[in-house]
């Protein structure tokens, strides 16, 4: 009675009325689920094949007025996929075996081969050849890693954890592989793959995943750019191969990999205790670094140490201050100004009159700031 406008003793508290859910805030968390979908799916009834993402993501795709094709199959857009089965890996050297790319290494940017698969003794060695174009997936552990085989890649073998896709042309091979890296292929690549502890994939999934129907001229577009990134990394592989080439045959050091073969099983190394530095652990104690080490050392290369003083003194600024001295035209740095310029690494700047070029007596670098100008004790 007292909430109705009596004389009360007890104040009237309005009862809060229960707040509605944010329209589409439950769509983020669930979705319903046709049952000519299950069927279709293969009658599947995990919640990872019906992932709410990827369908958001086709979703999407339709609302924006794109008509959607298969990724794979009679009428998909490629029209090749290959997943090799399992085969012994017989290891052999370089000259007598082909380069064995594993499935974490197509998405390299420089990707290293360590392995080489016996000509003669792998079965069915041309089923794992790499054509230039192809579209790599891994399959098999981490899902959904796409890249492009570009022509370094060609004739080397693939892993059986990746799958090989091809298209009839290599403008839509590089369209696929830009269409799968973003966020609309992904997702229905982690859609399609199953496990419960490893997961997988295999090539009729990709049946089930969606492409955009693109106009010819926007897929070669797309492509092209794809294609011409690809070349472009390997012209910069080829010319850090040439660099570390250059390097060994002006030092006269032979290659790492000449030097220690590693072999199957564990690897044992003898170290007397005064080589041991206090360190137990096994990296610590590398055959490989150790020998060359003992090259380096045994050339008549001058061999410094990265703790020595002449290595570390360059990133000192005191020690440039001490040896050069800054000279603006008609005024004196001061020495917080010196401190700051000199800690910043130039190249050295030879003398315009004088004869040949002599190194500086300090290891000191000037900066170039417009009209400062290092004043240098050359010998």
């Amino acid at each position: 009675m007292e909430a109705h406008g009596g004389f009360g003793m007890v104040n009237a508290v309005p009862r809060k009325k229960p707040t509605k859910a944010a329209p589409g805030s439950a769509s983020a968390f669930s979705t319903s689920i046709k049952l000519s979908e299950v069927i279709a799916g293969g009658l599947r009834f995990e919640a990872a094949a019906f992932n709410i993402e990827a369908r958001q993501a086709v979703q999407a795709m339709r609302v924006a007025g794109h008509s959607l094709v298969a990724l794979y199959g009679a009428s998909g857009l490629a029209t090749f996929a290959n997943k090799p089965t399992r085969f012994p890996r017989i290891y052999v050297d370089a000259d007598h075996g082909t380069p064995f790319l594993s499935s974490s290494d197509i998405i390299s940017m420089r990707p290293e081969i360590e392995n080489y698969l016996s000509r003669k003794l792998t079965p069915q060695l041309d089923e794992l050849l790499i054509r230039e174009w192809d579209v790599l997936i891994s399959r098999s552990g981490t899902v959904g890693n796409v890249g492009l085989a570009p022509e370094r890649f060609a004739s080397w073998a693939l892993s059986e954890h990746a799958i090989r896709l091809r298209a009839p042309t290599p403008e839509d091979s590089a369209f696929i592989s830009a269409f799968l890296r973003s966020r609309f292929g992904r997702l229905q690549l982690l859609r399609a793959s199953y496990g419960s502890v490893v997961q997988h994939i295999e090539p009729e999934h990709l049946q089930k995943v969606l492409v955009p129907d693109l106009p010819m001229r926007t897929r070669r577009q797309v492509g092209s750019s794809m294609m011409k990134a690809s070349r472009a990394r390997d012209d910069a592989n080829r010319l850090l191969d040439k660099a570390d080439a250059d390097l060994h045959t002006l030092l006269k050091l032979p290659p790492l990999s000449s030097l220690y073969r590693h072999k199957e099983g564990p690897v044992i190394v003898k170290q007397h205790a005064s080589s041991l530095c206090w360190r137990f652990e096994a990296s610590f104690h590398d055959p490989v670094a150790q020998m060359a080490q003992e090259i380096s050392g045994e050339s008549r290369l001058e061999v410094s140490r990265l703790g020595d003083s002449n290595c570390h003194s360059r990133n000192s600024p005191h020690n440039k201050i001490s040896k050069a001295r800054l000279r603006p035209e008609g005024w004196h740095l001061t020495a917080q100004q010196q401190a700051v310029d000199a800690g910043r690494p130039r190249r050295y700047q030879a003398p315009s009159k004088g004869g040949p070029y002599k190194r500086p007596s300090g290891d000191c670098l000037a900066p170039e700031h417009g009209h400062y100008q290092p004043v240098w004790n050359y010998r």
